[in-house]
């Protein structure tokens, strides 16, 4: 007796639809996680002013659109929050809403003066910078379950 040739399936066995369903999930996530960060991602708060931290102070160095301020004009407070270092300006910024307000008090030879800016959402396209890693690896990471 000959073997005969076995006939090939009719239908795709169930897990093969299961995981093109899957896969199509996955795809379709990645879809919309590229349009979130697209839409998104670029989007950051605009101080308008940046600080350098020296021995005695905080002191103003870059005026953007913090017309107000001057380069050179020591910080000393933010907020009402006189405990200004290193980091502390970021940390009290980041606690104001977009498009929220904030006031800097700052020493401009012998008088102080107190201003108020808004904080703005903008878009900085070199956001992307810290979203395109994250991106890369966890598409490394699915594809490597795979």
């Amino acid at each position: 007796m000959k073997n005969s040739p076995v006939e090939p399936a009719r239908s795709r066995h169930s897990f093969f639809w299961i995981a093109l369903v899957c896969g199509a999930i996955v795809f379709l996530l990645y879809v919309f996680a590229g349009s979130v960060i697209v839409q998104y991602g670029t989007l950051g708060r605009a101080f308008g002013w940046s600080y350098v931290t020296k021995a005695d102070g905080c002191y103003v160095n870059y005026v953007g659109t913090a017309n107000d301020l001057q380069i050179g004009d020591r910080v000393l407070a933010i907020n009402g929050d006189t405990a200004i270092g290193p980091v502390n300006p970021l940390r009290i910024l980041r606690d104001v809403p977009p498009d929220g307000s904030y006031t800097v008090r700052i020493l401009r030879g012998t008088s102080e003066h107190e201003y108020q800016f808004t904080l703005p959402l903008v878009r900085n396209p070199r956001n992307f910078v810290y979203i395109f890693p994250k991106l890369l690896v966890s598409i490394a990471f699915l594809s490597a379950r795979s």
